[in-house]
Order: structure tokens, then sequence, then C-alpha cells
């Protein structure tokens, strides 16, 4: 079986998106970037905002969930 028909693993796209996101840290930018902005990024702090259980590892601080604010339903 190939990688493509295996798909992407939760593990790597997390991975992927933390090492995005430390990238662009302090104004840094990658090969995706553009004068108007990184696509790149924005699809990892989409990752990162997707799976709250990982953002305490996230350098950049995305926004508090109802469960974390005490909400436990």
């Amino acid at each position: 079986m190939s990688r493509q028909d295996e798909g992407v693993r939760l593990a790597d796209r997390v991975e992927s998106a933390l090492r995005t996101d430390l990238q662009h840290q302090d104004g840094g930018r990658c090969f995706n970037c553009t004068p108007d902005g990184c696509k790149q990024n924005d699809w990892a702090q989409e990752e990162l905002a997707a799976h709250p259980e990982v953002q305490r590892l996230s350098a950049t601080p995305q926004s508090t969930t109802e469960r974390e604010k005490g909400d436990h339903r």
C-alpha cells in the first residue's frame, strides 16, 4: 500500500502544523509565504484550532474552548 492510499495520519498533520507555527513565530516566513500572507500558516492555525488537545504545544496561543473555560458538558 502506498502513502497515497494510506492518507495522512493525525499525528503527521499536527506535527506539520506545529512546525509551520514555529516557523512563523517572530515574523518568520516560509517558501509558501507571499506578500498577501501564507496559506500554509493559515492551514496550520486551522489544524491546531481543530485539535485543542495539542494547542498547549503550539507557540501561538489559540482561542479558549468552552471545555477549557470549565463547561464540561
